[in-house]
């Protein structure tokens, strides 16, 4: 999913379908710009219910840490960290929210 406002690229969200009706969210983001407008309750929203419909009853997610109050607010819970694959000694929270 690709939000566009104002002829531009707002934020997007794309998922990963794996075995086992499990589903990771590979991505989320949302340009700064529109940071604080519900962009990103709009995204996650639409991703857990893509997920639902095609039959999934969990999403994991890498979240960057500072996002991590964010999709907590909204239903993910910590199950773990794992280690940056871009940042060295950074760890990133491993979440997962029932869908």
């Amino acid at each position: 999913m690709v939000a566009v406002q104002d002829h531009r690229i707002a934020g997007f969200c794309a998922l990963h379908f794996l075995r086992h009706a499990k589903v990771e969210l590979e991505a989320l983001f949302v340009d700064p710009d529109f940071i604080g407008q519900g962009l990103g309750k709009f995204l996650l929203n639409f991703a857990k219910a893509t997920a639902k419909e095609h039959g999934a009853i969990s999403m994991r997610l890498h979240s960057d840490p500072y996002a991590e109050d964010f999709y907590s607010a909204n239903g993910a819970e910590k199950v773990g960290e794992i280690k940056s694959g871009s940042i060295p000694g950074r760890f990133l929270p491993v979440l997962e929210i029932s869908l």
